[in-house]
């Protein structure tokens, strides 16, 4: 997932896009972690209400933009502050896009769904295998 996040301008000019990629993963955990003091059960702040959520939900996105900047050598130029205020500003839709993004997203082999709600991905159903009898009523 991408977003696009005006950086403001010194003299009042049209700030200037910029694109930012959110990776998330281990490597956005240990940021958020390290940023929220925290270890990972901490992530569900993001997802629980209390107060340290509005500070959680941020951090988390700010992780995964400086995880993906790390990862693909860019500059991180966005701030705290101009993080929640774009966050304010952004359409409903887009903070749930956000939010379902990290939730699917995977941290050693499971989805922070299912670390955070216990929700594991559905199994496929068995395929039933062929009895023996029914395969000597195959051969007659």
């Amino acid at each position: 997932m991408k977003l696009t996040i005006p950086k403001p301008s010194q003299n009042g000019e049209q700030p200037e896009l910029i694109e930012y990629g959110l990776q998330w993963g281990m490597g956005a955990i240990e940021i958020y972690c390290d940023m929220m003091d925290c270890d990972i059960e901490g992530l569900d702040k993001v997802i629980t209400l209390n107060r340290e959520q509005p500070k959680a939900i941020v951090t988390i996105i700010l992780a995964a933009i400086r995880n993906w900047c790390e990862l693909n050598n860019a500059e991180m130029s966005v701030t705290y502050r101009q993080m929640q205020a774009w966050l304010d500003e952004a359409p409903q839709d887009t903070y749930m896009a956000i939010m379902d993004d990290f939730k699917q997203s995977k941290y050693l082999g499971r989805t922070i769904s299912a670390y955070l709600l216990g929700e594991e991905p559905a199994k496929p159903a068995k395929k039933k295998s062929p009895s023996a009898k029914s395969l000597k009523s195959a051969t007659k």
